[in-house]
């Protein structure tokens, strides 16, 4: 009886294991689809604004302040043309992150192949395509939404994919 009871324990202990424990720890693994990406919008003006007022310069301050706000209006602008054509170009596309720490990207017409690495806290991911890689900040993960914050600071949010 005290054999059968260890073989049964050693199988338990087996089973559990053997069921992919890394992948319960990996929330990423699955194949998830690009909804949006999201460009942050820069905010000079204030900061240059404030330099200028501790100056204490009269006269030109006013200039320098009006130029700062179109640099800062022209910038948010291509910025927003940008988004748009990464969002027209890249929506769709899919990432199928494996438990091996592989990664398939389909990007239009083509699939790259990459590795992947995930912080143990889930909250740090490097993805590597043909030796570029790419650093991301989990902002949320979950049945229904992925969200990374690269460090460009745009935001990519995706949603699962059967």
């Amino acid at each position: 009886m005290k054999k059968l009871a260890y073989v049964l324990s050693l199988a338990v202990v087996v089973l559990i294991t053997s069921c992919g424990g890394e992948k319960m720890n990996n929330p990423l693994i699955g194949k998830w689809k690009l909804t949006n990406i999201d460009i942050a919008q820069l905010d000079i003006s204030s900061e240059m604004n404030t330099n200028v007022d501790s100056l204490g310069v009269t006269g030109v301050d006013t200039a320098m302040k009006a130029m700062t706000k179109g640099m800062e209006t022209m910038a948010n602008t291509m910025g927003g043309l940008g988004e748009a054509m990464a969002n027209s170009f890249l929506k769709g596309s899919t990432y199928k992150f494996k438990d091996d720490g592989s990664v398939d990207v389909s990007i239009l017409f083509g699939t790259q192949k990459g590795k992947y690495t995930l912080t143990p806290d889930n909250k740090d991911l490097k993805i590597t395509i043909e030796g570029k890689e790419e650093s991301y900040t989990v902002t949320s993960v979950n049945e229904k939404e992925l969200k990374l914050k690269a460090a460009t600071g745009e935001t990519w949010t995706f949603e699962p994919k059967n």
